[in-house]
């Protein structure tokens, strides 16, 4: 499914505005900012954000390091979202986040599954996903306190499989999170319970934002059968 010049141009400003980096994505190459405070990466990380053919590098300390990040992006702006080749650059990393694909659009998908929701975070199907999953899938989810409610897909006796729900960023932008049943995956059901999250986003004006690590290859599969878009890629790193 095509994404929309619109929906294309509320990317490009809600990452500039993030990334604190008012000329980000305006034109094909790299942007450098000298930012302290981004809300695109933790404190005093590196945030290393490419759409399309163009790519902003922002954060404490990356205006020492703009003719090496230049000849890196010059290779093409994937190499800058790219852990090995950033690290030649930036050095050892104390922490990374991603990379990870950025996926936007309007759902075209038809579920499998039937979805109950949206249920209160609190609702003991919720409950049941999250008893069942590690912490940091948990964490990755943000489905326990997502302002929308979660969208559960249930098997055939009424058992939690997966939810979905978001959380809305600037700009109109719901970022989406999912959450799946270990049992249950790889069966459909994270993509009926999205499908029902993201259609409620669009009907509330929202662009769903989907993000997938790069070596996730199940959520990006997911992604494809909703009939997202990938726009980008997001790279965080904490210089040691």
């Amino acid at each position: 499914m095509a994404l929309s010049d619109d929906d294309r141009e509320r990317v490009r400003v809600l990452w500039r505005d993030l990334c604190e980096a008012p000329e980000a994505f305006r034109r094909p190459g790299l942007e450098v900012v000298e930012a302290a405070g981004i809300r695109s990466a933790p404190p005093g990380a590196v945030s290393i954000v490419a759409l399309g053919d163009a790519v902003a590098v922002c954060g404490p300390g990356v205006s020492a390091h703009r003719d090496r990040l230049a000849r890196l992006a010059a290779i093409g702006v994937e190499a800058l979202v790219t852990q090995a080749q950033v690290e030649r650059v930036l050095g050892p990393f104390a922490m990374t986040l991603g990379p990870a694909q950025l996926w936007y659009g309007r759902v075209s998908a038809t579920p499998r599954h039937d979805v109950v929701g949206p249920t209160p975070v609190d609702h003991a199907l919720v409950a049941a996903l999250v008893a069942d999953a590690s912490e940091d899938d948990v964490d990755e989810s943000s489905i326990i306190d997502a302002p929308s409610g979660v969208y559960v897909a249930v098997d055939e006796d009424g058992n939690a499989a997966a939810g979905c729900g978001w959380h809305e960023w600037p700009h109109g932008v719901a970022h989406v999170g999912v959450l799946t049943a270990t049992a249950c995956r790889g069966r459909g059901y994270a993509t009926a319970a999205a499908v029902a999250a993201l259609g409620a986003a669009s009907s509330a004006g929202l662009l769903p934002q989907w993000r997938a690590a790069v070596w996730n290859e199940p959520s990006i599969a997911v992604a494809r059968r909703l009939g997202l878009v990938r726009v980008g890629t997001q790279f965080s790193v904490l210089p040691a």
